[in-house]
């Protein structure tokens, strides 16, 4: 069975479940498969939308930071202590960074005397990036959560933490009301509203009630002109 050199940047979409993640991993994929010039691109941008979701789940800035300083922090956020090997990678890093700048066809318009990458400067990149991404995904597996900050699902932190037996006996012991007339929840004293719930665990049921919503306003609206016509 062969693995896919983006095995382990398909492991952080489980985790993460971003769309923009996915998005990129199919088009690396497809691009993969016939060693494609945007193969370059599109693995630099995992790279990248990996880091920083590292570094927002720590809490961490990283709008100003190029490719090389972006994995050297990601790493470091993660607890990775090894600064050797953390700054010899960043320096790899920032030389893909160099061969995507000067090769690329899906990120910086190129003069048509620019050689395109060839099948073997692809692989190579593709070989540095799977090795990339593998140590982040190590160290980020390695590095404590802090449930305060963290954007993970809940189901992958209940998984990851082991917090199943804990969230079981939460649900067993949590005290929920519901007041009808005021239209709120109160789970262990704590108010919360219907439409925030939705809002968070449905987005797209949150979208739909809100078009109805707003069909019902212009309805009304309607029936009010015409009633006073």
């Amino acid at each position: 069975m062969i693995i896919s050199p983006l095995e382990y940047a398909h492991d952080f979409q489980k985790v993460f479940g971003l769309t923009r993640l996915a998005t990129t991993l199919d088009k690396a994929e497809a691009a993969l498969e016939t060693l494609e010039p945007e193969t370059i691109d599109y693995c630099k941008c995992v790279i990248e939308i990996i880091c920083k979701h590292i570094l927002s789940e720590r809490g961490e800035p990283y709008e100003d930071l190029k490719l090389p300083k972006l994995v050297k922090q990601a790493l470091a956020s993660c607890g990775f202590e090894n600064d050797g090997i953390a700054g010899n990678l960043s320096g790899i890093v920032g030389a893909l960074a160099e061969i995507r700048n000067r090769t690329s066809i899906a990120g910086h318009g190129q003069h048509d005397s620019q050689e395109l990458p060839s099948q073997t400067d692809i692989r190579i990149f593709v070989s540095i990036f799977e090795s990339v991404i593998s140590l982040l995904w190590h160290a980020f597996n390695k590095f404590n959560i802090d449930l305060t900050l963290t954007k993970l699902r809940f189901d992958m932190i209940e998984q990851r933490l082991e917090l199943a037996t804990f969230n079981e006996s939460l649900d067993l012991t949590t005290s929920i009301a519901y007041d009808q007339d005021e239209g709120r929840i109160y789970i262990n004293g704590k108010e919360v509203r219907p439409s925030e719930l939705l809002f968070i665990f449905d987005r797209n049921s949150y979208s739909e009630e809100l078009k109805k919503f707003r069909i019902s306003e212009v309805n009304s609206e309607a029936v009010e002109v015409a009633e006073s016509a």
